[in-house]
């Protein structure tokens, strides 16, 4: 099932760079979708979504992926953590790769500036490969179906939101977002068929499955203050977090 999925998002992606390359009907779309967003940015809504574009940004999701590598070292789920630096890091290298492979300006009329390229999102796929293992580990190991859902839903608002603000602050088109998404997607698909090699390599599969034993105080103490601490440096560089802003923008007429 991970290969046939696979399989269907690199198709996917395939058809997403060939109507980017092709000048197809997606970029129509792209230049439309970008003039309808931008004339709805108000101020208050755009310092909401820079701060919510922040959820996305490399280092952010580094500095969270830290974060919960030592949480799943505490829970004894170690088996966890190579599988989400794959999905991590594979993610982050291949956008990088297929920003320079594709060149795409950035649009003009972006808030602020962006040095790399705009094909691949960067924040999108970031979002996926971190946010999407997250909601696959809560899914794995959580008793009550309503929390697996909840968790599944609140993981995959962030991804959703995290490529909308990208949309609205202008610094990428529709087509960069949803190419991050399928690519992201790729590199979780991968992440995630490493842990089930990893669990399958495992002489008895259920203790594989069920090895989290119930967390001592200590245990839950600890991972409280790593809650708060990922928290708190989320809402530090949110409040520091100052991109520079676009001339051309500054200066484009008011609509």
């Amino acid at each position: 099932l991970l290969s046939l999925s696979f399989i269907y998002v690199l198709f996917l992606f395939g058809g997403i760079v060939q109507d980017v390359l092709m000048s197809d009907t997606i970029t129509l779309v792209d230049v439309r979708v970008f003039n309808l967003l931008f004339i709805f940015r108000h101020p208050a809504l755009i310092k909401i979504f820079t701060a919510v574009t922040l959820l996305g940004k490399s280092w952010l999701v580094i500095f969270f992926a830290l974060i919960f590598s030592f949480f799943l070292r505490l829970r004894q789920k170690k088996e966890y953590i190579i599988p989400l630096w794959v999905s991590i890091l594979g993610a982050g290298a291949f956008g990088y790769l297929s920003k320079v492979a594709f060149h795409r300006p950035r649009p003009e009329l972006s808030l602020y500036i962006e040095n790399s390229f705009s094909f691949p999102s960067g924040h999108a796929l970031m979002a996926v490969a971190f946010y999407g293992f997250a909601a696959h580990f809560l899914w794995r190991n959580s008793d009550k179906r309503k929390t697996k859902i909840n968790s599944f839903f609140a993981c995959l608002f962030i991804i959703i939101i995290v490529g909308f603000s990208r949309l609205y602050l202008g610094v990428h088109y529709l087509s960069d977002v949803w190419a991050g998404y399928l690519l992201g997607l790729l590199w979780l698909i991968i992440g995630i068929s490493v842990l089930e090699w990893i669990i399958f390599k495992k002489k008895n599969i259920e203790v594989a499955l069920l090895e989290m034993r119930p967390p001592t105080k200590k245990t839950k103490a600890v991972s409280f203050v790593l809650i708060i601490v990922a928290f708190l440096f989320y809402i530090f560089s949110a409040y520091f977090y100052k991109p520079e802003i676009n001339i051309v923008e500054r200066e484009a007429p008011a609509i």
